[in-house]
């Protein structure tokens, strides 16, 4: 059954917001999916998919996205996890060549469900990708992504943070008299 809407004006004219600036803000995890990587060699792997909400200054209520990969790999896979972790204070530490953690009420090493990080507040570094086509190794279809903001640090909040106040580019001085 089709369904009919009256869009105002306004509606119409909406567009998808540009990205906020690079910066570090205060954010809540709003939304965490458990999901699987879609492609390449990691397909099937588990992964967050986290939404996070900007909570205060000029950017307040503005959601920045981001995967956090739930699965041994390549060195590094994992350091986005542990930083997670210790940004909602739970202790990584090293041991021998691993790393060690343990969150209340579940077992050593185990990740909290999704709902558990639902509402917990960090420092979010936001950075901003650049525009870029990505090719799938299995059908050689390419994709092209607009820029957009991903969460590249997860800290403690008492690091603080460094939003910007615009998101106009500062104004270079000009050269003629």
């Amino acid at each position: 059954m089709p369904i009919r809407v009256n869009m105002t004006a306004d509606e119409a004219k909406s567009e998808f917001p540009p990205p906020i600036p690079e910066g570090n803000y205060h954010v809540a995890i709003t939304d965490c999916d458990l999901a699987e990587v879609r492609g390449g060699d990691n397909k099937g792997k588990p992964m967050f998919k986290m939404e996070c909400t900007v909570q205060n200054g000029p950017y307040e209520d503005r959601k920045v996205r981001t995967n956090v990969m739930l699965f041994e790999g390549k060195s590094g896979t994992l350091a986005k996890l542990a930083q997670l972790l210790k940004a909602v204070g739970v202790a990584v530490v090293p041991d021998g060549s691993l790393g060690k953690f343990q969150v209340d009420g579940y077992e050593p090493n185990e990740v909290p469900d999704p709902e558990w990080w639902i509402g917990r507040e960090m420092i979010a570094r936001v950075k901003i990708t650049k525009t870029r086509t990505v090719k799938d190794p299995t059908t050689g279809e390419e994709t092209t992504y607009d820029p957009r903001n991903d969460v590249q640090t997860y800290l403690p909040l008492s690091v603080g943070v460094s939003t910007p106040t615009t998101s106009a580019p500062a104004s270079k001085p000009s050269l003629l008299p």
